[in-house]
């Protein structure tokens, strides 16, 4: 009985071991894929810029179905919304413009892992901080949104006299910091991703 006993105990250790490598495993699975979706929305709006700018007529303010249709968005990114678009972590994305000032995509990341996220895109965007104008990462309290640290891209005039608000600069702890209002939401934050 001892012994049947001491295998179950084993084999139970041996259960959540695995269980918990393989959420490990399929975390990691969907951060990397996650970082593979925005690179190419982003690399293909850089690429193709010159087609949709600021000043490309009739643009509406929400241009995401624009983007659907040349095809810059990856299909499993795409449902029947016609307004928003969803990562794989079923996050809800759109793209806009702001008066003749940026475009931009705004995005909801969902808890529980919004701070994972959050210093995930960022990574991503070191990658294109020379298309960059700006991102910002802002939280909802009462209503109304918090804004935390606007970090630049190189698209920002003055990026390079302060280097230490310039994306290409920033460190692991610096992107910590920065998303770290993530956690400290029970819903959700928002990231803004914004280029000229």
């Amino acid at each position: 009985m001892i012994e049947m006993l001491g295998v179950l105990a084993i084999i139970g250790v041996l259960t959540v071991g695995s269980i918990t490598g393989y959420s490990h495993a399929m975390r990691r699975h969907l951060l990397n894929k996650q970082r593979e979706q925005y690179s190419y929305i982003l690399s293909a709006v850089e690429t193709n810029h010159d087609m949709i700018n600021l000043n490309t007529p009739n643009l509406p303010a929400h241009f995401t179905s624009v983007l659907k249709t040349f095809g810059w968005i990856p299909e499993e990114m795409i449902k029947d919304d016609t307004r928003y678009i969803y990562d794989v972590f079923k996050n809800r994305i759109y793209f806009y413009k702001w008066e003749n000032n940026y475009m931009g995509l705004l995005l909801y990341l969902e808890t529980p892992n919004a701070y994972e996220q959050c210093t995930n895109l960022y990574q991503v965007m070191k990658q294109y901080h020379t298309f960059l104008l700006s991102t910002v990462v802002a939280k909802e309290i009462n209503g109304s949104f918090n804004y935390q640290n606007h970090y630049h891209g190189d698209q920002y005039p003055s990026c390079i006299n302060r280097q230490e608000v310039c994306i290409r600069n920033l460190t692991l702890s610096q992107i910590s910091q920065l998303c770290q209002v993530c956690n400290d939401t029970e819903d959700y934050c928002i990231l803004y991703i914004l280029w000229k």
